[in-house]
């Protein structure tokens, strides 16, 4: 039966509201590195985030977080295929965003698109789209100072130029929550991107 009978309606997101303005979510994240640079790939809604977050999204109800990965890449940016490669952190995330208090459990895996090596070429910001929201996808590289600050959560950085051998379990509570800070703009004259 397709995703749109009736006798099988979509499964609900992993997430639910916890009372008094709190909130608890299954989140799964991709983390691409491209080879010739080490840039990973990072995302934004466009006109709304002034911060950069992992490609992924809230997981469905009995949907595996591997799963949860590859389906996102291919709804965001339409990758025919994301090998996931393997688990490489668990992160237990308290964070607060527009006044809401947030418990994430987030599952980050390394992924590649042997599929699609369109992917990697992109040498400025490209459209992506998630429902109804506009997204923006750029190659970045987290060592760079003008990005660092711009990642979201606050361990990318250490994450992204350091992958772990082995999967690992991090509890992270954001000290002071989503960065709400306006865009900034890097790069040389006639070159500028609004990170």
């Amino acid at each position: 039966m397709s995703d749109g009978d009736a006798a099988y309606p979509a499964p609900p997101l992993i997430c639910f509201d916890a009372g008094e303005n709190a909130r608890y979510q299954v989140r799964a994240a991709g983390v691409a590195v491209r080879p010739s640079d080490g840039a990973a790939l990072l995302h934004k809604v466009t006109g709304r985030d002034h911060y950069w977050s992992l490609p992924g999204g809230r997981s469905d109800l009995h949907e595996p977080s591997d799963v949860t990965v590859a389906r996102e890449l291919r709804e965001e940016i339409g990758v025919a295929e994301t090998r996931v490669e393997r688990l490489l952190l668990v992160a237990e995330t308290f964070f607060s965003y527009q006044g809401v208090r947030y418990h994430e459990l987030g599952f980050y895996y390394l992924v590649s698109f042997p599929a699609d090596p369109w992917v990697y070429d992109h040498a400025a910001p490209f459209d992506g789209t998630e429902g109804s929201l506009h997204l923006t996808y750029a190659w970045l590289r987290p060592d760079d100072p003008a990005v660092a600050p711009r990642l979201f959560p606050t361990f990318l950085p250490a994450l992204l130029t350091d992958l772990p051998d082995a999967p690992r379990h991090l509890v992270f509570h954001e000290r002071d929550g989503v960065p709400d800070a306006a865009p900034i703009q890097i790069g040389q004259a006639g070159k500028n991107a609004v990170f």
